[in-house]
């Protein structure tokens, strides 16, 4: 398990290093040896939600030093918008497109492995 920590919402701070991801922690799951981090502001958090001002490719992975390692646009190639993320039950990342397409990423080898239509 990663030790770490969140403050004003969107700065996360593992290993006494401090990322500022500029928009709320949406969530963050534990995925092998790396921390996926969602940034998406939320409803709960903000009172209302803009679309058009939520982050592009808000999915990252940083290890347990505090470094990133790995942006969502790293393995898919374009920009995207995110609204979800989580886990299946073999440890691979999924992440949910506005659009509607969830994408199966092997963290590990930085690919993606499968995907499908959610709406």
């Amino acid at each position: 398990m990663i030790a770490y920590f969140i403050t004003n919402d969107t700065i996360l701070n593992v290993n006494n290093k401090h990322i500022d991801f500029k928009h709320n922690i949406n969530k963050i799951i534990e995925a092998g040896d790396l921390l996926i981090v969602h940034i998406f502001d939320s409803i709960e958090k903000k009172g209302i939600l803009k679309m058009s001002e939520q982050p592009l490719n808000g999915v990252y992975a940083v290890d347990a030093y505090g470094d990133l390692q790995w942006n969502v646009k790293d393995i898919v190639g374009k920009d995207e918008m995110y609204t979800g993320i989580s886990k299946d039950s073999n440890g691979n990342l999924i992440v949910v497109t506005f659009m509607g397409i969830a994408k199966v990423i092997d963290v590990n080898s930085k690919q993606t492995i499968g995907k499908w239509v959610t709406k």
